[in-house]
């Protein structure tokens, strides 16, 4: 018989399957570490972005909210006809907050709490809290064309000009169950506006008469001056719009434009202008009128993109930095931090008007430091890098899935202060 054999195991063989062990322990600790920031930092971050804007600094707030609390200023015959009729709403689409109908010349929109809570609190009486209420309702009412009153000279809501023409007109807002057996919901009624947003008077104008950017700029540039009016008095009366985008700007007659959609209203100390999810993830500027503004000229020229009859023609010019629409953006953009909507209208109105000349300026710097460009730029065309260049800087899209995601309101749900 023959000797078994023996083989001996190296040292660094036996300990491999505990260095491993620990190394993974390791990382996993410094995941849940990390994770657990991340919770924190965006929990704050969406209790920032969802705390309650203050109506209290505005002219006679108070006063008015009372009446609205004891429903003083409510059309109680509107709000039977449509209850009685309800039937005959016609769903316009449905979104983040809740369904919208219309029915004749009125646009109702609902809200249901869930995946957006609403931000303030509805006081029936004093010291009792009965439930909370979106805060497009109250910022509708005061800020909205139904409260007539005399205003401060820049206020939004001088009764002695056009400038409160051009917010969108509140009919009435009631709580009432969408189909009689379900929760009620909260419901604000506005004026229909026939002619759309935005993005529709853009199609229609290119499909109609198509023209090149300088003459649809020419044709809208009026209309733009006048909407920076408007927020121009709503940033004098303490407050930001913080949501400016096509689709929130609404047409009437074609070249009158009416801002509308006041759900994210804040005052302008909100603490969500100073939030990682307002400054970092969605690179906003700190300055919440500032970036109003911003936001405003790049819709706009977002708008006049699309309605032109050449949209290669415009991103050329956009970049080369020679046109006057070209030149006020790229000012703007250096100066974005101290931006005014007032400012930017006088500009607008005056130094770069669509009757200019196009010229260059040596010392602008034409284009923004971080501007995005895609990968690979080899394999694209000129055109399609512009195209890019153009979309990028234009873009006003806010998201906050990031920051759900983190703060994991899948199971714990969207943080809210309390009343």
């Amino acid at each position: 018989m023959g000797r078994r054999y023996y083989s001996k195991i190296p040292h660094f063989s036996r300990v491999r399957p505990v260095l491993r062990f620990r190394l993974a322990l390791v990382a996993l600790l410094l995941i849940l570490f990390q994770q657990q920031q991340l919770y924190w930092l965006y929990r704050n971050a969406l209790l920032a972005k969802y705390s309650p804007t203050d109506f209290n600094g505005f002219y006679r707030a108070k006063e008015l909210l009372h009446k609205v609390f004891r429903n003083e200023l409510n059309d109680w015959h509107l709000q039977e006809e449509l209850l009685a009729k309800q039937n005959e709403w016609t769903m316009l689409g449905s979104g983040w907050e809740g369904k919208t109908f219309v029915f004749n010349d009125s646009v109702i929109k609902t809200f249901v709490p869930g995946r957006s809570p609403f931000r303030n609190c509805f006081i029936d009486k004093p010291g009792s809290l009965i439930n909370r209420w979106p805060t497009e309702i109250p910022a509708s009412l005061l800020l909205g064309r139904r409260i007539k009153h005399k205003r401060p000279r820049r206020s939004v809501l001088r009764s002695e000009d056009n400038a409160i023409e051009s917010l969108l007109p509140v009919k009435t807002w009631f709580m009432a169950s969408s189909d009689g057996y379900s929760s009620p919901e909260w419901h604000l009624v506005t004026a229909l506006i026939h002619g759309g947003d935005l993005n529709m008077l853009a199609k229609e104008t290119r499909s109609k008469q198509p023209e090149n950017f300088r003459k649809v700029d020419a044709l809208f540039r009026p209309s733009f001056n006048s909407l920076l009016r408007v927020l121009d008095g709503l940033h004098y009366d303490g407050f930001c719009h913080d949501d400016i985008k096509p689709g929130n700007i609404f047409v009437e007659n074609g070249t009158r434009w009416i801002l509308g959609d006041l759900g994210n209203v804040r005052h302008v100390s909100h603490p969500y202008h100073s939030s990682r999810l307002w400054l970092h993830d969605n690179h906003q500027l700190p300055d919440c009128r500032a970036n109003d503004a911003l936001r405003a000229l790049k819709t706009y020229l977002q708008f006049i993109r699309i309605a032109s009859n050449d949209s290669e023609a415009f991103d050329e010019a956009l970049v080369e930095g020679k046109e006057p629409l070209s030149r006020l953006l790229w000012w703007t953009i250096q100066d974005s931090s101290t931006m005014t909507a007032a400012e930017l209208r006088e500009r607008s109105a005056e130094v770069e008007s669509p009757q200019r000349p196009p010229r260059f300026y040596p010392r602008l710097n034409v284009g923004p430091p971080a501007i995005r460009y895609p990968r690979f730029e080899i394999f694209y065309s000129r055109k399609s890098i512009r195209a890019h260049v153009v979309e990028h800087v234009l873009s006003t899209r806010i998201s906050e899935t990031f920051a759900r995601w983190n703060a994991m309101t899948w199971l714990f749900g969207v943080p809210i202060s309390s009343c």
